[in-house]
């Protein structure tokens, strides 16, 4: 090591030196401790609408129910569902419409096996999605909305400019 430079590892918890500031405090502490321990509780839990639509974030772990919560059914719009019948293959992973399987407001039956609809919307998204074309065009709207973005700054900095200047020429006035 050359003078000047620093050799940084890390150190353990207990070496650490905490010092108090309440004067910099933002949160006080009693609603910092419900905080967290409602953060604590929700963890890796993630809400249904009755239409079986996730609210938020799923759980923090590796899915592969690719499609529950995002897509919905075909005849009443409700979330599609993940549920495993036993049957003569085994216990099979199905996805099944929420409303039919909640409460009977559906008529749809039909109960498509989790690893078919993964793979045909992967082959999906693989043949569509991730062409040079498709790519090339998602670049171009991202840069055009970029584009859009700071041109509706620029002009709510142009009129705030000039409404600056409008009281400065009163106030010389």
């Amino acid at each position: 090591m050359t003078w000047g430079q620093v050799d940084q590892r890390p150190r353990p918890e207990s070496e650490w030196l905490r010092t108090p500031a309440e004067h910099l405090r933002i949160v006080d502490e009693p609603l910092w401790r419900r905080v967290q321990s409602r953060r604590k509780d929700t963890e890796g839990r993630a809400v249904r609408f009755e239409s079986g639509r996730m609210s938020g974030r799923p759980p923090k772990s590796v899915s592969v129910n690719l499609l529950a919560g995002l897509a919905t059914c075909a005849l009443c719009g409700g979330g599609l569902i993940v549920e495993t019948s036993s049957g003569k293959r085994g216990r099979v992973p199905e996805y099944v419409c929420h409303r039919r399987r909640a409460n009977g407001t559906c008529s749809n039956a039909l109960r498509m096996p989790v690893a078919d609809m993964n793979e045909a919307v992967l082959q999906a998204v693989e043949e569509h999605a991730l062409t040079p074309e498709a790519i090339e065009l998602v670049i171009l709207l991202s840069e055009r909305d970029e584009a859009a973005d700071r041109q509706a700054t620029l002009a709510r900095e142009r009129k705030d400019v000039e409404k600056r200047i409008a009281r400065l020429v009163a106030a010389k006035s």
